[in-house]
């Protein structure tokens, strides 16, 4: 294989995964973040019933933990939804069967049983922006190489 073509593959590569991972970023953080101001907007809280918990060891030690929990918001039928929760919340849920479900009154389906750091969520955010503005420098440097190889041969 040709020097230029693995150098081109290596800076498509590159280019994909900064933007990529970039938008990735900023999606799932971004939900995060407008989720909690919605929540932090206009709340109503209420007891949900525990159908079923989970927890799952992390390669780097520490624990994912989720809730499977069913609520009814004023004036809704019930939802079902799977919770990412932290340890105290985890463990008093599993206890007891029920868990304080926070939701928004306009639109139930925004909702959280516990209430994480937003900092993290604002760092990523700005990890995938950077990412993002990464892959678009490399894509115009790309396309300025394009251009001038073309326009020399």
């Amino acid at each position: 294989m040709p020097h230029l073509l693995k150098e081109k593959i290596l800076k498509t590569v590159i280019t994909v995964f900064l933007f990529g991972g970039g938008l990735w970023l900023l999606a799932t953080s971004g939900c995060s973040i407008l989720v909690e101001q919605k929540l932090q907007q206009s709340s109503a809280v209420v007891e949900g019933r525990v159908i079923d918990g989970s927890s799952r060891r992390l390669s780097k030690g520490g624990q994912s933990l989720r809730l499977v929990v069913e609520y009814v918001p004023a004036g809704h039928g019930p939802i079902t939804r799977t919770f990412d929760v932290d340890t105290g919340d985890y463990q008093a849920a599993m206890a007891s069967r029920k868990a304080r479900v926070t939701y928004h009154p306009a639109d139930p389906e925004v909702s959280r049983v516990t209430q994480f750091a937003m900092l993290p969520n604002w760092v990523i955010l700005g990890l995938g922006a950077f990412m993002v503005v990464a892959g678009l420098i490399c894509l115009r440097g790309d396309a300025g190489t394009s251009r001038s190889s073309s326009a020399a041969a």
